[in-house]
């Protein structure tokens, strides 16, 4: 028989608590994000709530998997252990399956057991997804939430970054600036970065926000730049200097790259 799959998959990174609603599927698991502080050679312990809204009793199996972010800071799941960073080699839900009446809560509880030596930071996903005990349905359904881990283990932090490119090219809409920045800590960082167009006589012609979903990087990640100039006004003929700036908030000294361009 052939089946048809409808999956959902929610993970938004660095965002409020949310909820999976597709079809007759409906729940959600709280808190979304656990950015917790702790020592190496240490253990602590988190509660997570999970609503099942809804007429029938709900399985979910309970997993624990790497999270990466992509150039544009998009969300994806690997596999565990698989990247520098990882933390689910330190992460334990206690259950590993889990069964929520229709209609109520329970709680999954999650220990984390961090050994001697770590600093800085590290991240994973603990992933509920929907366990479908009726094989014989032809339309199956499933969601799946991930709460994002942010363990932030004592020591030496490295706040770093590296602008790895900056380059511009004119388009018909204007003159596109693009590059990428790169995160060279140990640690996620909330940053910022904008541009600013200086004309031959110093004097600042105009400021460009670089817009992101998610402000913060984690380590080892590089995020895309792609801002697009089109003032009209403002882009007048004659020689121009683009500065590059990205800010490190809480620490880290702020870099820039320049670069020049001709409006003819």
């Amino acid at each position: 028989m052939r089946y048809f799959y409808a999956i959902l998959v929610i993970l938004l990174l660095f965002f409020p608590a949310y909820g999976a609603s597709t079809g007759s599927l409906n729940f959600s698991v709280s808190p979304s994000i656990i950015d917790l502080k702790i020592t190496s050679n240490s253990t602590k312990s988190a509660k997570l709530s999970v609503l099942n809204n809804n007429r029938e009793d709900l399985t979910l199996a309970v997993s624990v998997l790497d999270v990466n972010t992509d150039h544009n800071g998009s969300t994806t799941l690997a596999p565990a252990n698989s990247s520098l960073f990882s933390g689910t080699p330190w992460i334990f839900p206690e259950q590993t399956k889990v069964t929520v009446k229709a209609g109520s809560q329970t709680t999954v509880m999650v220990n984390f057991k961090i050994p001697g030596g770590l600093q800085g930071g590290r991240y994973a996903v603990i992933l509920f997804e929907p366990v479908d005990s009726d094989k014989k349905k032809k339309v199956q359904i499933s969601g799946r939430i991930g709460v994002l881990v942010m363990l932030s283990i004592a020591g030496p932090r490295q706040l770093s970054a590296q602008i790895v490119d900056f380059y511009s090219s004119s388009k018909t809409e204007g003159i596109f600036f693009q590059g990428q920045i790169r995160n060279t800590g140990n640690i996620h960082y909330k940053c910022h970065a904008d541009i600013v167009i200086i004309s031959e006589n110093q004097r600042i012609i105009d400021r460009l926000n670089v817009n992101w979903a998610s402000q913060t990087i984690l380590p080892n990640t590089t995020r895309d730049i792609a801002v697009i100039w089109d003032n009209p006004g403002k882009m007048q003929p004659g020689k121009y200097t683009v500065n590059l700036r990205f800010f490190i908030h809480g620490g880290g000294k702020t870099l820039q790259k320049t670069i020049p361009i001709l409006i003819k």
